[in-house]
């Protein structure tokens, strides 16, 4: 019996046919639903993001035309053209449904390296939506994107609470949401989705910070580009600030 595999598709193009080796179906099967993939078709042939498991320790790169990233729970391939993505995964205790979650958390950080190439990056945000377009409200955690993206008043509503996928697609960029994965660790909701395959154009980020009132202020490019490094940054790291 041929294993499940999915379909996960970006706003500029990319795609990917998301399979796992024995031992994580069932793995990729909650992460899929997670992020509201849908099944391949079965001639789908297009590129690929396999999961399988790796040896701990072990670093070795599939050659030229890859860029690779490591760390102790995981290694990470992808090609430089922005096709095919390879996830290692350092064996664990598959029992403890927590762990699931964490690996799937750093498996995200896959896509991070996938897009790049094509000028994407991931940022720390809230991604709010109004009628087909949307705002991103970025900031470290605990300064209150969670906290803006559930009282924002309709018709805006919050598409993702935490971190986007931003990739440009002829001149604008757009906004894919990812899930909060803190959800599942710290507070133990365990039925969150998010459909990762949307995204909406953004017309404006907004950094927040904490002040004596509310207000807003424009920023020139310089800072801009600077607050917007850092958010990516954030959101490339492993660990969970919210």
């Amino acid at each position: 019996m041929t294993a499940t595999r999915y379909h996960l598709g970006l706003k500029n193009g990319q795609e990917w046919r998301l399979e796992a080796d024995p031992g994580l179906e069932d793995w990729l099967e909650h992460f899929a639903s997670i992020l509201t993939l849908e099944e391949a078709a079965s001639q789908d042939s297009g590129p690929s993001w396999r999961f399988c498991f790796q040896e701990k320790g072990r670093q070795d790169s599939p050659g030229d035309g890859w860029v690779s990233s490591y760390s102790q729970w995981q290694s990470i391939h992808a090609r430089t053209d922005g096709t095919d993505i390879i996830t290692g995964i350092v064996p664990y205790d598959r029992s403890d449904k927590k762990e699931d979650i964490v690996r799937m958390m750093l498996a995200v950080q896959s896509l991070y390296l996938a897009v790049w190439p094509r000028g994407g990056i991931p940022v720390h945000a809230a991604l709010l939506e109004n009628a087909g377009h949307a705002i991103l409200i970025a900031a470290p955690g605990g300064t209150g994107k969670s906290t803006c993206a559930t009282r924002i008043p309709p018709p805006w509503h919050a598409l993702c609470d935490d971190a986007v996928l931003l990739v440009p697609v002829q001149g604008v960029y757009s906004a894919h949401p990812l899930p909060t994965w803190s959800d599942f660790l710290m507070r133990d909701i365990h039925d969150g989705t998010w459909d990762t395959g949307y995204a909406v154009p953004v017309t404006g980020i907004w950094f927040l910070e904490h002040g004596d009132v509310d207000c807003g202020a424009s920023i020139g490019k310089g800072e801009a580009a600077t607050r917007l490094y850092q958010s990516a940054v954030q959101a490339s790291g492993a660990s969970m600030r919210k």
